[in-house]
């Protein structure tokens, strides 16, 4: 029998889009899309800028449920890569690399203690997301 006990977690998820790596990063690294990508996320704002770049720079984000939520962004290496962890230790990795085909994959790992069935919801709000954000990044 599952609990709602929480515990390391680790989801993955992946889609492909045609559209250039660097837009695709331009829009990770956007606060106001944040929301439109990140499972669970509603709205979210930078509250303390990074001296250089954006490593270090700290995130206040409103989830789903009306809580708010702080994390920082540990690394950024355009346009490549951006991680991101919570204050709950819940780490988000985005990678974004080209396809053989031409098209940019962007895959999002999702690592840290999570309850079984919150990982359920968030599985299922990453997929909608990111098709919600392929539809962004396209034009449509």
């Amino acid at each position: 029998m599952m609990t709602g006990t929480a515990k390391l977690t680790r989801i993955e998820q992946s889609i492909d889009i045609d559209c250039d790596p660097e837009r695709v990063f331009e829009v990770l690294i956007d606060p106001n899309y944040i929301p439109v990508y990140a499972a669970g996320i509603e709205g979210a704002e930078i509250i303390e800028a990074a001296k250089e770049g954006m490593a270090g720079a700290k995130i206040e984000m409103l989830t789903k449920g009306g809580n708010i939520l702080h994390a920082t962004v540990l690394t950024v290496d355009p346009p490549h890569r951006i991680v991101i962890e919570d204050e709950r230790g819940v780490r988000s990795t985005w990678d974004v690399t080209r396809t053989p085909e031409g098209k940019v994959r962007l895959m999002n790992t999702l690592e840290g203690p999570v309850s079984p069935a919150k990982a359920q919801r968030l599985a299922y709000d990453a997929d909608v997301k990111f098709q919600a954000l392929a539809a962004t990044l396209a034009g449509k």
